[in-house]
This record gives structure tokens, sequence and C-alpha cells, in this order.
């Protein structure tokens, strides 16, 4: 996706927002903020920022040394207006403005589908890692539950797009036809997830899934299916440099 893209998303997305955020009690946001607090990094690079609300408060329970990278200059302003120090960059082309080997751990929440160069930006994140460093990545499951429900029945899987301006395939509104994209364009299966990070140098040591809190009456057996990685809404990997 382009610059423009994200910058229009963005510009429409803040003003709706507001201090006490519904995603800091998401699954997703505990379940990533509990990792980081038991990894208790010195210094901590956040790639992409959905909320800077939420990046805020990694910030405040960490207390370390914090940067963040979005390819969003709006989304940017808003970090630095708040008290985050943060940089515009897009990681599927720019280098990171980092010397080797000085980052604790990269923190790279719901990004990785939006990158049109993927590779490039993992390669960059282990150029930056020290040797014990640490990559945290969450992002959506392709073979979510649900999907494989929606997909027999020629649906269009959640998570994908097909457009850059309506959601489509979708069936129904509920399903979130119609509604504005917001730019994934790489969408993994726990399976993909695992090769593409083996294939990067990369081994996991820690899994685990996320729910949404998104699907109404379903969200029962999302929170329960979640405990299945292969099964749930999204997935999150604690991930090293082999070898180690």
């Amino acid at each position: 996706m382009s610059r423009e893209f994200y910058e229009t998303l963005h510009q429409s997305y803040f003003p709706l927002r507001d201090s006490t955020h519904a995603f800091l009690a998401s699954d997703r946001f505990r379940k990533c903020l509990s990792t980081l607090v038991r990894l208790h990094p010195e210094n901590l690079l956040e790639i992409g920022f959905e909320d800077p609300v939420l990046s805020w408060n990694v910030r405040k329970h960490l207390g370390c040394n914090y940067v963040a990278i979005d390819i969003s200059e709006t989304s940017v302003k808003e970090a630095l207006r708040i008290g985050l120090e943060a940089l515009a960059l897009d990681v599927s082309a720019e280098a990171l403005p980092f010397d080797n080997c000085s980052v604790d751990v990269v923190y790279c929440s719901e990004v990785i589908e939006h990158l049109y160069n993927p590779d490039f930006a993992i390669e960059e994140f282990k150029r930056v890692l020290k040797p014990t460093g640490k990559i945290l990545l969450s992002t959506p499951n392709l073979a979510a539950w649900y999907n494989r429900i929606l997909l027999p029945l020629g649906i269009q899987p959640i998570h994908t797009e097909v457009s850059t301006i309506r959601n489509l395939g979708r069936a129904i509104k509920a399903l979130g036809q119609g509604n504005r994209p917001v730019g994934h364009i790489r969408v993994f299966t726990l399976r993909a997830l695992d090769d593409f990070l083996r294939f990067h140098g990369l081994k996991v040591v820690e899994l685990g899934g996320y729910a949404l809190e998104s699907l109404g009456r379903l969200g029962t057996l999302d929170r329960v299916l979640s405990r299945v990685p292969t099964f749930a809404s999204g997935i999150i990997v604690l991930t090293e440099l082999a070898g180690r």
C-alpha cells in the first residue's frame, strides 16, 4: 500500500478516538503487553502503531528507551503530540536508521500483513536486533475458524481485501461487506508464518492466539478457539535468531 493510502486512513481515523481506547482491553494487546513486560527490554523498537495511545501505554508499563516507526506522517505527528519518540519510515523499502545489534526487542503488531515487501522488513529487524534479542509479532490468521466456514460458501475470507475502496465479496454487512479496507496485502496461516520466519533464519520460541472483540454472540466461541493458534482469529509469536 502507498503512503497516500495510509495518510488518508489515519487522517480520518484519529479524530474518532478518545484517550480510553477500547483496544487497551483487547485480547491481543493484553497478551502482547504481558509478554513485553516479562521480557523487560532496555530498549524497544515498535514497528507501526494502530493507535499511539496503545504505544504510550506500552512505554508506560516498560519504562524503557522506546522508539516507534510508522509509514504515516499523520500517525507519527499524533505520537509526537502525546510524547512518544517516533519516525516516519516505510519499512518495506527503507532501512531502519539504527546501528546493527542495537535493539533488545522489535515489536511488530498487526503490521506485517500490510507490507508490500515483508522480506526486506524482517531482514532489517534482524539487522538491528541484538544477538540475544527478540521479535514479538502478531498478525491475523487466514485460517481462522470462521474463514474455514466462509470460504467453502464462496465468501471472501475475513482479514483479506480485494479493493482499496470497499470490502467486497463478504455477502452481508455483518461480515464487513462495504466497510473501508485497512490495507491488508499479505495474510498468513500459522504454517505460512512459521515457514516465513524459518526462511529468514528465525525460530519461534513462544506461540499463541488471540480473539477478536467484534464477533458479538460468537465472542465466547472465538475466545475458546483462540487457545488453539491454528484456529484463532490471530497469531502471536515471539521469535529469536535461529542457532541460539
